[in-house]
């Protein structure tokens, strides 16, 4: 138990270490570790570890909130269904000027093919779970704020944890800032018109915390 608990705290001592110097810019942030042809990209592994962290919390208060495992089966699969197009839609309603113009690309596909779908929002994941707790009462006649109040802390808890996906993008940042919790920004990532500043406020970590 001991070499557990080392184990981990050793892990997260290298990854605040980790954090302090990538915030400051002394190492490059990486986006992803190389398989082959095939990169995993943290931010994957971010909302990976955010979905599972919350799936765990989730089963833990099955008793409490007297949820059957069907109950929760059906409750977790419809509303990830849910988010996951709620979230896309989100997105492609903040752009909806580009997307008009490109509607095929909402699925991915662009004049080189599929290329996978990109952009998320959380407010229109949030939006469309609100829609789904009403009509999840209706279908499974169980009390909409019942559920609610058993999911929150897990959909907290796992957009907690993903949101640290948008700092291994090095996304979700402010307004440039000097203050000693700073992000670093390569210019790569930079909006054109901030290209001559190097530090912002990491929005991400806000939301996170």
């Amino acid at each position: 138990m001991y070499a557990g608990t080392g184990g981990v705290l050793a892990l997260l001592v290298l990854f605040g270490w980790f954090v302090v110097k990538a915030f400051s810019g002394r190492i490059p942030i990486p986006a992803g570790i190389p398989l082959g042809s095939f990169t995993m990209r943290y931010y994957s592994l971010c909302l990976l570890f955010g979905v599972l962290a919350g799936y765990l919390l989730i089963r833990q208060r099955m008793e409490q909130y007297q949820v059957s495992e069907n109950l929760l089966a059906d409750f977790i699969t419809a509303g990830m269904i849910f988010g996951l197009v709620g979230a896309r839609l989100g997105y492609v309603l903040q752009n909806f000027s580009c997307f008009l113009s490109h509607p095929l690309e909402i699925l991915g596909i662009t004049p080189q093919g599929f290329q996978g779908i990109a952009g998320l929002s959380i407010h229109g994941a949030l939006l469309s779970l609100l829609a789904f707790l009403f009509l999840f009462q209706k279908w499974r006649r169980v009390s909409g704020l019942k559920m609610g109040d058993f999911a929150v802390p897990s959909l907290a808890l796992g957009q907690a944890i993903g949101r640290w996906g948008n700092f291994f993008n090095q996304e979700l940042y402010g307004y440039p800032t000097n203050l000693p919790w700073k992000m670093y920004v390569d210019e790569a990532h930079r909006l054109r018109f901030y290209r001559q500043e190097a530090y912002f406020h990491p929005v991400f970590l806000y939301e996170s915390l």
